[in-house]
């Protein structure tokens, strides 16, 4: 009788690896800008452009309220310029009305 030839075993496919997903990145930290002595809308654009969210924004004087971004005056943030802030956090501004406000400068002088 003729022999019978050993069949050659196919090598089994090693499984593919699961990929490890890449850690999400925690949000840096920048500094904040000085966004004081410009109109709202100024502010906002900037705020933005940093990697900031525009925070509270409080009329003065009390009640004072405005239609058009272009018009208020930043007089103040929280924070301060320069302080580090984690990326996407707020910035709360102060902002006066321009026919009312009662400085020869601005910022205006420390209180």
């Amino acid at each position: 009788p003729e022999p019978t030839p050993t069949p050659i075993p196919t090598p089994t496919p090693a499984p593919t690896p699961t990929p490890t997903p890449a850690p999400t990145p925690t949000p840096g930290q920048a500094n904040v800008g000085d966004y004081r002595c410009v109109s709202l809308a100024q502010a906002r654009s900037a705020i933005e452009a940093d990697g900031f969210t525009v925070g509270v924004v409080t009329g003065e004087p009390p009640g004072y309220t405005w239609t058009d971004e272009n018009e208020p005056l930043v007089v103040a943030q929280n924070p301060a310029p320069g302080v580090r802030q984690t990326v996407g956090s707020p910035v709360d501004l102060l902002v006066y009305d321009p026919a009312s406000y009662p400085f020869g400068t601005c910022p205006p002088p420390p209180a």
